[in-house]
């Protein structure tokens, strides 16, 4: 459809889209619109140069993100990737549009999608577009509900009414823009900077396993090497196994041991390191050379 619609004269696009957005008020024509194609369409005239016409489109979409099921083409059809692009368009009512498209179809796989995009991080850093155009806070805001995480790295503070459920992610040293936990776990090692994770539920996948991406996975080896038993990683399973035999304890005690003792050489390799940061470095004051002489 759309390969003929592109042809068309503009002011008949501007038409067939205001058809789109008048049809809206009616259940049968929402439910008409409710398909890839369609949503697809929408998407590419966002790809298109006249502005007008992008922002009835925004219309469009912002729309159909009534149903949840349109929110799933949206991710679908990569329409997160085309909103990050054109929202380096310097155009308010453009932006305004954009911004109040992402308030609406914003889901937690979409939040995700612009922060691996770096979308996040610029909205964040344009000063100029949180203070002239309105609906770019609120979009912010609504990224931030579906993603925790980035919001605690972006603003340093999580709120009571955070969903924080399925749990949330930070580095001990932030990096710019903030990666995802795919774009973490793709890095290639050495992995010499901590993340630390807080699950409030074990990690499984749709077929009720544990998922694919099992932060406990060394944890668990270390533990079942030592014989403790422990299976479940969960806070209170560890500790009632912890309670529970003195073999078990001394086991746990142990592996906390050595990955205390791996993350102190790890920082030590990197403050004796030439090229580290002043504040990193290894610090040879006179209190340091006292305690040094302490040592045996």
């Amino acid at each position: 459809m759309h390969y003929i619609f592109k042809d068309n004269p503009l002011e008949a696009q501007r038409l067939v889209v205001q058809c789109y957005i008048n049809l809206q008020t009616y259940h049968l024509s929402m439910k008409a619109m409710l398909n890839v194609d369609f949503v697809q369409d929408m998407i590419n005239i966002l790809q298109r140069i006249d502005i007008s016409l992008k922002k009835m489109a925004c219309n469009v979409l912002t729309g159909l993100m009534a149903e949840p099921v349109a929110k799933d083409l949206f991710t679908l059809c990569k329409g997160e990737e085309v909103v990050s692009t054109n929202l380096h368009i310097k155009h308010v009512g453009f932006n305004t549009a954009l911004c109040t498209l992402i308030t609406a179809s914003v889901t937690d796989e979409g939040a995700d999608v612009y922060l691996r995009l770096g979308t996040v991080h610029f909205m964040v850093e344009n000063r100029l577009a949180r203070y002239v155009v309105s609906a770019w806070e609120p979009a912010l805001e609504a990224i931030f509900r579906h993603h925790p995480s980035a919001k605690l790295a972006y603003t340093g503070r999580l709120d009571l009414n955070d969903f924080t459920r399925e749990g949330f992610y930070v580095q001990k040293r932030l990096s710019t823009p903030f990666p995802t936990i795919q774009q973490l776990m793709d890095e290639p090692p050495p992995h010499e900077d901590p993340v630390f994770i807080s699950l409030f539920q074990p990690p499984v996948s749709e077929s009720g396993v544990v998922s694919g991406i099992d932060f406990g996975h060394q944890c668990k080896c270390k533990l079942e090497r030592a014989a403790t038993g422990v299976v479940d990683l969960s806070l209170h399973r560890i500790i009632a196994a912890m309670l529970g035999s003195e073999r078990k304890w001394e086991a746990v005690a142990s592996f906390c041991e050595e990955v205390m003792s791996q993350k102190e050489e790890a920082e030590r390799e990197r403050e004796a390191a030439a090229d580290a940061v002043p504040l990193r470095r290894r610090r040879q004051g006179r209190r340091r050379r006292a305690y040094a002489r302490l040592e045996p």
